[in-house]
């Protein structure tokens, strides 16, 4: 995926998948995977979708994650990097590691 700057929005039923930069502001209903190395996304993110960590990917959060957004580790070696999660956001799948100091989580 090519860097970003302009503000995303993806609706219910869309998708990104892949890695790399995406900055300002992302609204998303439906579906963002990180995959294929790490997929940033360094503005806040809002709406009600998914957000996905394929097996050895990296999914880096550099702001605020609203509670209404859902994480998921959908492999091993899966990796978390995250700003400030909204209470009660926080990883779905049941196969996570504790957070370290430095906010990361990883998927075993």
């Amino acid at each position: 995926m090519d860097d970003s700057t302009d503000p995303i929005t993806i609706d219910a039923g869309g998708g990104l998948s892949g890695s790399g930069i995406v900055t300002g502001a992302f609204t998303q209903n439906g579906t963002v995977t990180a995959s294929g190395g790490t997929l940033e996304l360094s503005g806040s993110v809002t709406g009600g979708g998914g957000l996905f960590i394929d097996s050895g990917a990296d999914l880096q959060l550099d702001s605020f994650v609203a509670n209404t957004e859902s994480i998921d580790f959908a492999g091993t070696g899966a990796t978390l990097l995250s700003g400030p999660l909204a209470p009660p956001c926080r990883p779905t799948s049941r196969d996570w590691a504790r957070p370290t100091p430095l906010g990361s989580w990883a998927g075993r």
